[in-house]
């Protein structure tokens, strides 16, 4: 089963704001006082525009419930930015503990890991216990695609559990 969430010109949008601010505010910076002030807002403004542009706009995930021949279940996460297609997450099902909306529980975790298409949007975060620690992945999914990922997660006790 393959999700791929639907691209929001939210981001887009920003990103524009941000970088058309910092061009203003560097061709106004000459005339107004204190013009290195300005400056280095523009160019906090314009560095904030393009992370917006590499984060959101430029890249696109994919979600993958892959059911292998054992009766168990991984989840694969692809990133693709340009032409490159690259597997950025692949976790074990049968090592999900919990399935819950991003910022509904407070979990004192090792690692987090955010794979989310929209900046602003309703996530959901899939606690993985490996070894003794917790690592969190965040993915945006539809009510089909969370009700799969539900009846496949396990009690723990798999082989690979999560790979980068």
């Amino acid at each position: 089963m393959t999700y791929i969430p639907k691209r929001e010109k939210k981001a887009q949008n920003m990103a524009l704001l941000c970088i058309i601010t910092g061009f203003v505010l560097t061709a106004l910076s000459a005339w107004l006082p204190y013009s290195v002030v300005f400056q280095l807002i523009s160019l906090a403004a314009v560095a904030a525009g393009v992370f917006l542009l590499q984060r959101y706009v430029l890249c696109e995930y994919r979600y993958i419930i892959d059911d292998r021949e054992d009766g168990f279940s991984d989840l694969i996460v692809y990133k693709k930015q340009g032409r490159n297609d690259i597997k950025v997450c692949h976790i074990s099902l049968l090592n999900v503990e919990d399935i819950y909306r991003h910022g509904e529980k407070t979990v004192e975790s090792d690692s987090r890991y955010a794979y989310n298409q929209n900046p602003d949007t309703e996530c959901y975060v899939l606690l993985v216990s490996e070894g003794g620690k917790n690592l969190e992945i965040i993915i945006e999914s539809d009510a089909v695609f969370l009700a799969a990922l539900r009846e496949r997660i396990g009690g723990g006790g798999g082989a690979d559990s999560f790979a980068m």
